[in-house]
């Protein structure tokens, strides 16, 4: 398939292209009466080909309507690697087109396959309530720690609190005695 589209660049088929310009050139010619009128075209022909703000199509529209003169061999060369380089591109923006296309077929089933998780998720949450809550039972756990600890706490800081009680009926009764 790759084949097909690839243009050949093959002497047998320039020796054949450039036979047929060759033809169509002198074919062309011989409708010229004088030899100053083909000059003249010749010229012509030249000054457009070379004219830098002329773009390829153009070049190539000119070449292909105005066969009236002999072409040089570096033009028709040029004329062709550009033929072929265009048709290279061609080749490869379809093969990119085809990429993308691919590509976003495949964005739009992995977003229809992510909706229909979506509402599959929807509906069991309106079924089980249960379903998106949280696993508790180590919060519960933390939270029963956390009360056991703050009740040894709360027991550890009475017991300091007697303490100091009894440090301070201790102290009032010496200061009782010293005065």
């Amino acid at each position: 398939m790759e084949g097909k589209d690839k243009p050949s660049t093959t002497l047998g088929n320039q020796d054949k292209d450039e036979k047929l310009i060759s033809k169509k050139v002198s074919l062309v010619l011989k409708q010229f009466i004088s030899f100053k009128e083909r000059e003249d075209e010749k010229r012509k022909i030249a000054e457009k080909l070379n004219d830098s703000n002329i773009d390829f199509l153009q070049r190539l529209k000119l070449l292909k309507s105005s066969t009236n003169c002999k072409k040089d061999t570096d033009q028709l060369e040029s004329i062709i690697n550009l033929v072929e380089q265009m048709e290279r591109v061609e080749h490869q923006l379809k093969m990119e087109k085809g990429y993308i296309t691919d590509l976003e077929m495949k964005i739009q089933k992995a977003d229809a396959q992510r909706i229909v998780i979506w509402k599959q998720t929807c509906r069991k949450v309106k079924r089980d309530p249960s379903y998106f809550q949280p696993d508790r039972t180590a919060t519960q756990k933390s939270i029963e720690i956390l009360k056991e600890r703050l009740y040894a706490a709360s027991v550890q800081l009475s017991t300091e609190s007697s303490k100091n009680l009894d440090l301070r009926e201790k102290i009032r009764s010496l200061s009782i005695m010293i005065s």
